[in-house]
C-alpha cells in the first residue's frame, strides 16, 4: 500500500499491508506511535467542546489541537526504521487476537499538571476502562520487547486539546487554568472501539501531521457480559 502524504481522520479499519518503502531515500525512520481514533461524530463533539474552551482563552495561550489530532495513544515508538516494521506489525496483530469491541466516553476536561501550572489541556476517558486497559497492555506485552522501553508512568488515557504556548507567562496560564475548571462539562462523546492504529507523526512548525499506516480490527466477538 502507498502511504498518503495527507493526513488521515477516520480509518475504515481495513488492515492494509506494512509499507514496503517511505519513499524517504537513506531517511526511512519516521515518528509513530500505536493509538485508538475516533469515528466523526465523537471528533466533531469534541470540536464543538474545544470551540467553547478557545472562547475562554482570550489571550491566545493554549496553541489547539486539530481535530485530527483526538487520540488516545497506547503508546509512543519516537523514531522508528523501516526494517522495524514487520516485528511490529506482528506484535500488533497478536496483541489484538482476544480483543474484542468496547464503549469509551469522552467526560469533562482537565489542566495538566493542574489548573494553577497548566501545561495541557485533556478531556477524561470514561466507558469500559477495563477493556482499554487490556488493549494497553497486550500492546505493551508485545512491544516492548521490540526494544521500545515500557513507560515508568501509568497508563492514563485522555485525549489532548491542546498544550500551552512556551510564550505564555505563568500567571496567564494559571488564570486560564482556573477559568477552565470553573466550567461545567460532562458527557461530551460516545463511541465503539472497534482496532488499533499505527499512526506516523510529522513535526511541522504549524503543528503535528498525523498519517495512518496500518490498523489492526479486532476480531469480531460479541463483548463480554
Amino acid at each position: 500500500m502507498e502511504i498518503s502524504s495527507a493526513s488521515s481522520s477516520q480509518p475504515d479499519h481495513a488492515k492494509p499491508p506494512v509499507p514496503a518503502s517511505y519513499g524517504r531515500d537513506d531517511e526511512d525512520a519516521v515518528r509513530l506511535f500505536i493509538a485508538i481514533t475516533l469515528p466523526d461524530a465523537a471528533r466533531r463533539a469534541l470540536e464543538n467542546l474545544q470551540d467553547r474552551l478557545r472562547q475562554v482563552d482570550s489571550d491566545r495561550a493554549i496553541q489547539w489541537a486539530g481535530s485530527d489530532g483526538f487520540h488516545i495513544t497506547l503508546k509512543f515508538l519516537g523514531e522508528v526504521s523501516e526494517a522495524r516494521l514487520t516485528a511490529i506489525d506482528s506484535g500488533l496483530t497478536a496483541a489484538i487476537v482476544s480483543s474484542a469491541p468496547f464503549k469509551l466516553v469522552a467526560n469533562g476536561i482537565g489542566c495538566f499538571p493542574n489548573p494553577t501550572q497548566l501545561q495541557a489541556i485533556w478531556a477524561g476517558i470514561q466507558g469500559d476502562l477495563p477493556a482499554l486497559m487490556a488493549v494497553q497492555r497486550a500492546v505493551e506485552s508485545r512491544i516492548a520487547p521490540l526494544g521500545f522501553p515500557s513507560d515508568k508512568r501509568a497508563f492514563q488515557p485522555h485525549l489532548t486539546f491542546g498544550r500551552v504556548r512556551a510564550s505564555t507567562s505563568r500567571i496567564k496560564g494559571e488564570i486560564l487554568g482556573r477559568k477552565l475548571s470553573a466550567l461545567e462539562i460532562g458527557e461530551v462523546a460516545k463511541w465503539s472501539v472497534t482496532a488499533i492504529h499505527l499512526i506516523r507523526s510529522d513535526l511541522r512548525p504549524s503543528g503535528a501531521v498525523y498519517t495512518m499506516l496500518a490498523s489492526y480490527p479486532f476480531p469480531a466477538l460479541e463483548p463480554q457480559k
